[in-house]
């Protein structure tokens, strides 16, 4: 073990490697990724499928039963959930811990393909998810206007819409809280009843003539009926000029016994931000992205997206992640500030001045080379690395404080600054190693744990491993080399 007198033999070699190394940490340090939770991808897939106006039974004969049993095939499905809705179902697979999620997604999305011709023709949407803890929103904007329908709402959020998913580390966005739009038939019996037609065969000419696309239900009194459509009907006078019956030389047409006009879907729900009507736009970023960075560029751009909405719109801020993960990681750093600021005390009242700074200097820069392999490694900054680091900080610093100490013992023997130095690490090498191998094969296990669990918390371990590693380096070489200059020549 002389890599120790190589680094004391040569200060201008090793203070330009460990200056690298520094440059490199601070480098990932600026570009690692920040959020709240370590990025997850858990081994399960959702399939949507959207059919409008079918009723349960029909959803579950025609779509759920193809699908189920061509996705079973599948090996290491560990549950399998359907929920049904009228004109809609969504089929929640989940794999074992150990199954590679990216491998099963695809492996669903064949299956799914597979199992296409088998399902309705007019089948209006077919979508198959992937799981992830990343495609969560992390900026919710309300616009707002009492003055203004959802119609102008609409097409305005649609304008920011369109802008603000051209923004860096922007993955989509999504606009909620706006009835659909769709074009209301209010039929009048009694201008029906001379020509002895029933409601049932009203919708029946009207699903007829089109027939293509299921668009929902038309509500007549207390009674519903599913309706479908199609871009045959290009306007609202193409819909009102449905011929309905002919008697006497004369056609029916709808417009004749019914008021045919755009309207709103029945209202289940009101969207209210601060009491006043509102649509909301949801914004997802990117996986792996900077939520920080992906945050502020987006703020970036909104000053100019608001002066260009009309007189008395106005765009608030509903919902903001990177505020409760700042505060968060806040917390976490200053934990971590702390717990440095009060070793670095102790060390001062216990060893002295010179000595403590020899010994705080393996703290940051332990921290540093452990961030910038973890960064290559792949994981950013969020609270398990943090905490890694927090427990890290605890142990490295008893190799420090060790062979510092040891140093200044041989120096009050009588050994030159130099030689004390040289001799305080090489009489402790071994059990420094030793040591710090045994807490490093401590935290390896963790590393390995499957499942959702051991995804979440690996970081932590790698991050403990890295830093005691470069905290083994930095005491066998850059400590001895601060001792043999920073310590006073005699000291008693």
């Amino acid at each position: 073990m002389r890599l120790f007198r190589y680094a004391i033999e040569n200060p201008q070699l090793s203070l330009v490697v460990f200056l690298a190394f520094l440059v490199l940490g601070a480098g990932a340090l600026m570009n690692m990724p920040f959020s709240e939770d370590p990025p997850l991808n858990p081994p399960g897939v959702t399939v949507i499928a959207f059919y409008p106006g079918a009723a349960p039974v029909d959803v579950e004969r025609l779509i759920v039963e193809p699908l189920e049993t061509a996705i079973n095939e599948i090996e290491g499905i560990k549950k399998l959930q359907t929920r049904i809705e009228e004109g809609l179902t969504k089929i929640s697979i989940e794999f074992d811990g150990d199954a590679d999620s990216n491998d099963k997604y695809r492996e669903v999305q064949e299956k799914v393909n597979q199992s296409r011709k088998e399902l309705p023709a007019d089948l209006a949407e077919l979508e198959v998810i992937q799981w992830s803890t990343t495609n969560v929103c992390i900026l919710q904007l309300a616009l707002v206007g009492d003055d203004y329908g959802y119609r102008d709402l609409y097409e305005e959020a649609r304008r920011l819409k369109r802008s603000l998913e051209r923004v860096g580390g922007v993955k989509k966005v999504e606009l909620h809280g706006y009835p659909e739009e769709v074009v209301r038939v209010d039929l009048e019996p009694d201008r029906l009843a001379p020509y002895h037609l029933s409601l049932e065969q009203v919708a029946a000419v009207i699903q007829d003539y089109s027939g293509n696309l299921p668009g929902g239900t038309v509500d007549v009194g207390s009674r519903r009926f599913n309706v479908r459509t199609t871009t045959a009907y290009n306007s609202l006078q193409d819909l009102r000029n449905t011929v309905l019956t002919a008697a006497d030389g004369r056609f029916l047409r709808l417009g004749d016994v019914a008021r045919v006009d755009f309207g709103y879907e029945d209202e289940v729900y009101r969207t209210r931000y601060n009491g006043r009507r509102g649509v909301f736009v949801a914004i997802y970023q990117k996986q792996n992205a900077d939520l920080l960075s992906t945050t502020r560029r987006i703020k970036e751009v909104l000053p100019a997206l608001v002066a260009d909405l009309p007189p008395g719109m106005q765009l608030e801020t509903g919902f903001e992640q990177a505020v409760g993960v700042s505060g968060q990681l806040a917390s976490f750093a200053n934990n971590l500030v702390q717990g440095i600021a009060l070793v670095g005390v102790s060390i001062l009242v216990v060893l002295g001045f010179r000595s403590s700074v020899v010994v705080m200097a393996a703290i940051p820069t332990s921290f540093l080379i452990g961030i910038s392999f973890v960064y290559l490694t792949g994981y950013g900054i969020h609270q398990m690395t943090i905490t890694g680091m927090i427990i890290a900080l605890g142990l490295l610093v008893d190799n420090a404080v060790v062979v510092t100490e040891n140093t200044v013992r041989l120096q009050e023997t009588g050994l030159p600054r130099r030689e004390a130095a040289l001799a305080g690490v090489s009489q402790i090498v071994w059990p420094l190693v030793t040591s710090t191998l045994t807490t490093v094969l401590a935290f390896v296990p963790i590393v390995f744990i499957k499942d959702s669990t051991g995804d979440f918390i690996r970081s932590m371990p790698v991050t403990v491993i890295y830093t005691m590693l470069a905290s083994l380096a930095i005491v066998l070489t850059l400590l001895p080399l601060l001792a043999s200059r920073i310590l006073p020549e005699q000291q008693r």
